[in-house]
């Protein structure tokens, strides 16, 4: 009963409302003159941008003939806002403002987030997001005082090389676009925003452009009706408000052809009034397209779009013209005045539902930050996560995993983009640029003949035109260098624009795959490196068919890999969001200190990276900021990522006991004193080993290097390279090596840190796997995990300018240390060692421990068995807190570990600045790169003021406050 009554009320007021609307409409028709009644049926058009010779003529223009609607077009938001206001003042009657805002305010407007097109957001099949949209593109509206929207776009797109409509379109189903055309409108009217759909009878089965010419849809009738028409007819039951009329032929329901349908009374009048039973308002397509002015006139136009039925004149070319000949023909009875008054009353009606009456002077303050919400950008992302489409694949399992020898192929580009930033997280690949700018036959064979070589090859094709010009950029000099290469291995082609392009491919051998994102905007390209990688899923299936084989609805579905890292804000896992804040005011604070020029913070928990910043600069400098992308040297977090993940591989596989002695399988160790050392002794540096040696003091003389022991270029006694013009001898390894197995060792077994164990073990696994230890680990971890950065002697595959300098060497190199391992020892060791030598930036560190608190497996691929990690990361003698290579938290507070750490956490700090550590109890992994040691090796207030440690517990502390 309560409910029926509720029922009751509302319909009472809704009948209330009308009727007062009405009664107001028929109250202000009465006061106006026949001008005034003219002036309400125009929509004129604006701009924001102009100066103000322009914004005066405006105002001129509403004062002389008081339009019922401004149209805005290119501007921003807040002198739009200022203009609103402005012009508002000089109507008498309240003005409509109205916009073509079909994917958001930034169709028309500069500093606003662009949402994507319909054609991308049709992909994702989702109607929650469809709603979402509508309601965004609402909410934009309405914050800047809009109360009509020319949108959404109903017309049919079955026409691949229509030159308008297009990406505008929800695709070529009548029955989709009909459906998703409905729930957009409703989401952007529960905004209180009115939807205008457009172009009856529809305009997308052509190949020509209304704005430049009249098109013709030849369709027959049957078609016409049952495809075209649908979307209209669907729409009206609906309620919708607003129709716009397109300046379109259709020869199967009128064989005028030179009128227009924005121009046909037997279309509007007959058709959309009479047999659809539209009373709704039906708008025009701008009167100024030479759709319209092909074959008439300005002010010949405006008469005839009255007397078809037309209620609002959108954008004359001339106003005055029109509104000329609109009196000639009242005062000569060729257009009834009935007409003028019924379309008028309809607007002003409009007016009064709307609450423009009501409505106060927009507020201009942060008007550009209002419409740049994290909720667009967070929808925005949404449609591109569900929208990737995996069009194809042949024999290729997606998520891709465990991949080889892989590139990636960028067409139209000549640098990073977000795809490869993205991609690289996830694989190792090597990166190949062609452009307009560079191409030339020999650069494109140069290419080809290096691809040939990879197992994979990504070709992504970058900056595609939203147009069909050009096949949107993906011509066929790109499209034949595709297909070479997809003759000579496996080939992924990436469309970042739209699908439509495939239609230039040409070779009977299709890709291995096919992947579009429908646009090229960042977040998209970002989408589909995840969608591959398995931190997405593939869910989204064309709107449009791209040839005979490909339809619409075509797309492959796959699974989501649960154990990958990937990213997340920090608000999604409920975290703490001040102690992240406190994160960032602290390292801004110790780089302001001198602590460290920069660093590279990441945290990720369970598998999600909630944190992920990078700070300062390369240098004191300041003139190169730190990147996610940079290289650290990560010092001794090379015993922990190379040597031992390799000790653990081979003990799996069963080539040695952990108390064997080392002579059992370093031979060269035999009738030595470290020969007696027990492995898990050196591995938890309790061997009696002293904690290092300074080798290359004795390489000095007069405090630089020996020319005994160095040269200034190499040559086939010196082929060390140390760094840029120094080369020591090739045979001083073997110094060191022999230095180490002969030096004093101490009886007892107590914990003393020493780099010259790992350095033995290196060995070992060198002499075990029959493989450099270098080789050794990337093969067997880096490549398969994907990490595209950690690496040892960067300079061999990196710019120095992306590598982060640890000293101003005055000692020893005498030159900046940049590109080369900091560690001395490691150096002269050809930069590969077991206790330093590696770089990589967090993301890579990030993986590594990450793989290690999922038991050993990463991204479907087992590398270590769950037991394996649990004897290595655990204390493994009494009275020594460390464990098999890895560090464990000491007692001592603040020595090595944050006192939240649980005693089953593990990790690595490095000498330069560095630190990882990973948490089974809470699933957080937490990486800290920086070069604290630059320019001074000696500055050591990080460590003192406990900086690492003390950023670990801001972030138990926001993992713990959820």
């Amino acid at each position: 009963m309560k409910i029926l009554f509720a029922a009751l009320l509302t319909t009472l007021s809704l009948l209330l409302h009308a009727q007062n609307a009405e009664i107001w409409a028929d109250s202000v028709l009465k006061t106006l003159t026949i001008r005034e009644k003219i002036g309400q049926l125009i929509m004129m058009e604006v701009y924001s941008n102009q100066d103000g010779a322009y914004e005066k003529s405006i105002d001129d223009s509403i004062k002389k003939y008081q339009p019922g609607t401004i149209v805005f077009f290119q501007g921003s938001p807040q002198k739009e806002a200022q203009l609103t206001n402005r012009w508002q003042k000089l109507s008498k009657i309240p003005m409509l403002v109205a916009m073509d805002a079909e994917w958001g305010l930034a169709m028309r407007l500069d500093s606003v987030i662009a949402l994507p097109r319909l054609m991308a957001l049709s992909a994702t099949n989702d109607t929650n997001l469809v709603f979402q949209y509508g309601k965004a593109i609402g909410k934009q509206c309405k914050r800047l005082g809009i109360n009509i929207n020319f949108a959404p776009v109903v017309d049919i797109n079955n026409n691949p090389i229509n030159p308008v409509i297009n990406y505008r379109s929800f695709g070529e189903n009548q029955h989709k676009v009909a459906k998703f055309a409905e729930i957009f409108c409703k989401g952007m009217q529960s905004e209180g925003v009115l939807a205008v759909i457009k172009h009856f009878p529809g305009h997308g089965n052509t190949s020509l452009d209304s704005h430049h010419t009249l098109p013709d849809v030849t369709d027959n009738a049957a078609v016409v009706d049952s495809v075209h028409l649908h979307p209209f007819k669907s729409m009206i039951k609906s309620g919708v408000w607003g129709i716009m009329v397109a300046h379109v032929f259709v020869p199967a329901i009128d064989t005028a052809s030179t009128i227009p349908t924005s121009l046909n009374k037997n279309i509007i009048n007959g058709i959309l009034r009479k047999k659809l039973n539209y009373n709704g308002i039906v708008i025009t397509d701008g009167l100024g397209m030479q759709g319209v002015l092909k074959h008439h006139k300005p002010g010949k136009v405006e008469v005839m779009a009255i007397l078809a039925g037309n209620d609002a004149l959108l954008m004359p070319k001339n106003i005055n013209t029109a509104f000329d000949s609109i009196l000639d023909a009242l005062n000569k009875n060729i257009i009834d005045s009935n007409k003028i008054n019924e379309s008028v009353r309809k607007i002003l009606i409009t007016k009064y539902n709307c609450g423009i009456l009501k409505q106060a002077p927009i507020t201009e303050k942060d008007i550009t930050a209002d419409l740049n919400d994290k909720e667009y950008l967070n929808l925005k992302s949404e449609i591109y996560k569900k929208n990737t489409t995996l069009v194809f694949s042949k024999n290729t399992k997606f998520p891709l995993t465990n991949l080889k020898k892989v590139a990636v192929l960028s067409l139209n580009a000549s640098e990073e983009r977000c795809f490869h930033k993205e991609f690289m997280k996830y694989f190792a690949v090597d990166n190949f640029f062609i452009n307009d700018d560079i191409y030339s036959d020999s650069l494109k064979n140069d290419i080809i003949s290096k691809l040939k070589e990879y197992d994979l090859v990504i070709a992504a094709m970058h900056n595609m035109a939203f147009w069909t010009k050009k096949n949107y950029n993906f011509t066929k000099e790109y499209c034949d260098i595709v297909e070479e290469i997809n003759n000579e291995t496996k080939t992924i082609l990436c469309l970042f624009g739209n699908p439509y392009a495939y239609r230039i491919w040409s070779s009977k051998k299709e890709p291995e795959a096919l992947i579009t994102t429908y646009e090229r905007d960042s977040l998209a390209e970002m989408a589909c490196a995840k969608s591959m990688a398995g931190v997405f899923e593939f869910n989204g299936t064309l709107p449009v068919s791209i040839n005979d084989v490909y339809k619409a609805g075509s797309g492959m579905k796959t699974n989501i890999i649960n154990d990958r890292l990937y990213e997340v804000s920090a608000s999604e896992l409920n975290l703490d969001i001040s102690k992240l804040d406190s994160i960032d005011l602290m390292i801004k604070e110790a780089i302001d200190n001198g602590l460290m020029p920069g660093c590279q913070i990441l945290a990720a928990l369970n598998g999600k990276v909630f944190y992920n910043k990078s700070f300062g600069y390369h240098d004191y400098l300041k003139e190169t900021p730190v990147k996610p992308t940079d290289l650290y040297d990560l010092a001794s977090i090379t015993k922990i990522f190379s040597t031992t993940l390799a000790v653990m591989k081979l003990w799996e596989e069963k080539r040695f006991q952990l108390d064997d002695k080392l002579e059992k399988h370093l031979p060269i160790s035999k009738n030595t004193a470290a020969g007696n050392l027990h492995l898990d002794r050196l591995l938890t540096h309790s061997s009696g080993l002293q904690a290092w040696i300074p080798f290359y003091k004795k390489t000095l003389e007069n405090n630089k290097p020996s020319d005994k022991y160095y040269r200034n270029e190499p040559d086939s006694v010196f082929g060390i390279k140390i760094c840029d013009s120094l080369y020591l001898r090739n045979d001083y390894p073997d110094t060191i090596l022999h230095t180490i197995l002969n030096a004093r060792i101490k009886s007892n077994h107590d914990y003393v840190y020493s780099d010259l164990g790992i350095m033995l073990l290196k060995e070992m696994v060198e002499h075990l796997s029959n493989s450099k230890i270098d080789n050794y680990v990337e093969e067997n971890f880096y490549i398969p995990l994907g990490l595209s950065w950690m690496t040892y002697n960067p300079s061999n595959k990196f710019h120095k300018t992306r590598i982060i300098p640890t000293e101003e060497d005055t000692t020893f190199r005498k030159t900046k240390v940049q590109g080369y391992v900091h560690d001395q020892a490691a150096a002269m060791l050809g930069g590969v060692s077991g206790h330093a030598g590696l770089f990589g930036n967090a993301w890579d560190a990030a993986t590594i421990m990450q793989m290690l608190l999922n038991g050993g497996k990463y991204a479907d691929v087992e590398y270590f068995k769950p037991s394996t990690i649990r004897l290595f990361t655990s204390t493994y003698f009494d009275r020594n807190r460390r464990g098999l290579g890895f560090d464990k938290p000491s007692s001592i507070k603040d020595l090595n570990a944050c006192p939240e750490a649980s005693p089953y956490s593990f990790g690595h700090s490095g000498f330069t600045g560095t630190y990882a550590w990973a948490d089974p109890t809470n699933g957080l992994v937490y990486i800290f790169l920086s070069n604290r040691t630059y320019p001074d090796a000696e500055n050591r207030k990080l460590m003192q003021q406990n900086i690492r440690t003390r950023v670990h517990t801001l972030l138990y502390e926001a993992v713990d406050n959820r």
